[in-house]
C-alpha cells in the first residue's frame, strides 16, 4: 500500500523590499535589521508568491536550522524573482550583487548561467548542472566561487520519457515541452531514442505561460497521447497551465518533479523538491562559516521517486499498468 505524502509550505516571511508584483525598476533590498550575520540571495525564475518559491526558502531555512544556524540571529534571506521573464535575470543578478550578499543560492541552468557571467567575488550555491554552466571544474573539486549540487535532471529526461510511453499504448507519440535552449541536443537526442522505441516524440518551445494552451493543443491534432514536461525551472513554474491544457485535451502528464502530481500531474519523475532545498542547506552553512565554496564537492541528490495520480490519469482517459503502479514510490488515488 502506497502512502498519500504531504508535501510541507513555509511562508515567505521576511522578503525584503518585496512584493508579489515587483517592477524592473526594482532597488537593492536593504541590509537586514533584525541584526542577522548573514544575508542570502535568493534569485528565482516565478515569483514570490508561487509555491515553488515558498518551498524553496522554506526548505533552505529548515535545512540551515537542522544544520544549527537561527534565522534573524545567524541569516536572513533576500529573494528576487524574475516572474517568469528570464530576460530579467541579467539585471536581477545585478541589483543582487549590489546588495552584497555573503552567497548567492539559485537553481536551473539559466540562473547559474547568468551568476557565472556577472564579474563578482560573490560565492554561489546552486542547484544543477554547474559544471556545464562554468561555475565548477568538477563535481569533485569545483574550484573557483561555487558549490552546490547536481539533481541530474537533465539526464532524467529520457526516463521520464521512457515512462511515459510505457504508460501509453504501443507506438503512440508524445509532445516534449521545453525551452529553447533544450533545442540543439536535448529534444534531438529524446526524440531518436523515442523514434528507436517506434513511437514519436514532437517539441514544442516555449517562452511565455500563454504559449501552454496553444502547444498542447496542436499536439492533440496532431495525434500525441501524451506531454513530457522537461526538466526546467521556468515550465516548473506554468505547472497549473500545463496540467488545465492537458486535461482540457485529455492528454497525461510526466513532470519533472515528483510534487507535481499534487497539483493534477499524471506522473512526476525526480527528487522531491522540498528535499533538494533542504539538502542544499549542508554546503550553503559551510560557505557561510568560512569555507571556499571551491573547495566543497558538489553533491548528488539522494532519493529520486517516480509519483503517480491514479485518479488524473482516470479523469483523462488513461489506465495506468499494473506494472507502472507497482514501480511508484508515492500513489495519489
Amino acid at each position: 500500500m502506497k502512502r498519500r505524502a504531504c508535501i510541507a509550505t513555509a511562508g515567505l516571511a521576511w522578503l525584503p523590499g518585496m512584493t508579489g508584483a515587483q517592477t524592473q525598476t526594482q532597488t537593492p533590498a536593504p541590509a537586514p535589521t533584525t541584526g542577522a550575520k548573514w544575508r542570502i540571495g535568493v534569485l528565482v525564475t516565478g515569483t514570490l508568491a508561487s509555491l515553488a518559491t515558498q518551498e524553496t526558502v522554506g526548505a533552505l531555512q529548515a535545512g540551515l536550522e537542522a544544520q544549527g544556524l537561527s534565522r534573524g540571529r545567524d541569516f536572513e534571506f533576500d529573494v528576487r524573482a524574475a516572474d517568469g521573464d528570464i530576460a530579467r535575470l541579467p539585471t536581477l543578478v545585478r541589483e543582487l550583487q549590489a546588495s552584497r550578499p555573503a552567497v548567492g543560492v539559485g537553481g536551473g541552468n539559466q540562473i547559474l548561467a547568468e551568476l557565472a557571467r556577472q564579474p563578482t567575488q560573490v560565492p554561489v550555491v546552486g542547484v544543477g548542472n554547474l559544471v556545464g554552466a562554468g561555475l565548477a571544474a568538477s563535481l569533485q573539486s569545483p574550484g573557483g566561487r561555487a558549490t552546490g549540487m547536481t539533481t541530474f535532471g537533465v539526464d532524467l529526461n529520457g526516463k521520464r520519457l521512457e515512462i511515459m510511453l510505457d504508460a501509453l499504448p504501443k507506438g503512440a507519440g508524445v509532445v516534449l515541452l521545453a525551452e529553447d535552449w533544450a533545442r540543439e541536443h536535448i529534444v534531438p537526442e529524446l526524440q531518436a531514442w523515442a523514434v528507436a522505441r517506434g513511437s514519436q516524440a514532437t517539441a514544442a518551445y516555449l517562452r511565455t505561460p500563454d504559449q501552454v494552451a496553444g502547444a498542447i493543443a496542436q499536439a492533440r491534432r496532431a495525434g500525441m497521447a501524451g506531454v513530457v514536461v522537461l526538466e526546467s525551472p521556468l515550465l516548473s513554474q506554468w505547472t497549473a497551465a500545463i496540467v488545465a491544457a492537458a486535461k482540457t485535451h485529455r492528454l497525461p502528464t510526466m513532470q519533472a518533479w515528483p510534487d507535481h502530481v499534487r497539483e493534477g500531474a499524471v506522473m512526476g519523475y525526480g527528487p522531491w523538491r522540498r528535499s533538494v532545498w533542504e539538502q542544499l542547506a549542508a554546503p550553503l552553512a559551510k560557505v557561510l562559516r568560512g569555507t571556499p565554496a571551491g573547495e566543497i564537492p558538489i553533491d548528488r541528490v539522494t532519493r529520486v521517486v517516480l509519483a503517480v495520480n491514479r485518479a488524473a490519469a482516470h479523469q483523462v482517459g488513461l489506465k495506468l499498468p499494473l506494472a507502472l503502479l507497482a514501480r511508484a514510490d508515492e500513489v495519489v488515488e
